[in-house]
């Protein structure tokens, strides 16, 4: 995976706290084409996001030091442009879901999800041109 200063338009930011489960997406959207840029808390993931320009962002709503719906306040403060959709082990209920859209969020995931649903986000938020 590229270094962040050489992060390509199609970067992806997969930010969660959990080390197996971020490895395995992160290994799952590279191998989809993506570049993809990891964090482990909410800050690291707002300093990646202004810094290696994602073009999508998958966010653990439950981080170690803010909360990822305060994290997601403060990248879309600075850039609104990118897609955020956020990812919990919560149960996603039709108030939930609404309040992560008013927050900012494009959508939410379920934990545990199956790789073709984050697929389908990366497909709809983050598509990739065909050179």
């Amino acid at each position: 995976m590229a270094p962040a200063s050489l992060v390509g338009s199609h970067a992806i930011l997969v930010v969660e706290d959990h080390k197996d489960l971020r490895e395995l997406i992160v290994l799952f959207v590279h191998s989809r084409g993506y570049e993809v840029v990891q964090a482990a808390n909410g800050a690291d993931a707002i300093q990646k996001a202004v810094t290696t320009d994602p073009t999508f962002i998958l966010l653990d709503i439950r981080l170690p030091d803010i909360n990822g719906v305060e994290v997601a306040r403060r990248i879309l403060a600075l850039r609104p442009d990118i897609p955020i959709v956020g990812w919990t082990a919560e149960y996603v209920s039709k108030s939930y879901l609404h309040n992560l859209l008013q927050a900012g969020f494009v959508d939410c995931l379920q934990k545990p999800t199956s790789l073709s649903e984050v697929l389908k986000l990366l497909e709809k938020y983050a598509p990739k041109s065909q050179d």
